[in-house]
């Protein structure tokens, strides 16, 4: 599984806003296949897995662990509708969920990996773009 457990809270910011497809996972078992799956599909090292409190802290939406840049960032999403999915991705992690987020440029690459989730019971899958958020799933 790819994911960023090694990593220390803080060492570095997500980024929700550039060609990322985010899904929520319940079960650890479809999380796994998500991932072997992924991988098979040549995404390799172009997704991250967090999971429950600690997925939630690595991912620091709030972006006190990034300094004064951080915090300005993920402010800026606040203000748009980036802001209500992130609240929703936190909740979910709080939740003891995963997120998986996945690294997707180009259309064929988004329907790939949208496929992905699905076949293994994703949801609330959206596509993160340029200051847009698309709702594939809810």
């Amino acid at each position: 599984m790819n994911s960023e457990a090694s990593t220390t809270p803080g060492e570095r910011l997500m980024d929700y806003s550039l060609s990322r497809l985010v899904a929520v996972f319940d079960e650890q078992a479809d999380v796994r296949a998500t991932t072997d799956a992924l991988n098979a599909a040549g995404f390799g090292q172009s997704f991250d897995v967090h999971c429950g409190a600690a997925g939630a802290r690595l991912i620091d939406f709030s972006g006190d662990d990034h300094g004064a840049l951080g915090r300005f960032s993920h402010a800026l999403h606040h203000l748009t509708v980036e802001g209500e999915h992130m609240h929703h991705y936190e909740s979910e992690l709080l939740a003891g969920h995963c997120v998986v987020m996945v690294l997707t440029h180009g259309t064929e690459r988004r329907e790939c990996a949208q496929d992905i989730f699905a076949a293994h019971n994703a949801r609330f899958i959206n596509q993160f773009g340029l200051l847009m958020v698309q709702t594939l799933a809810p």
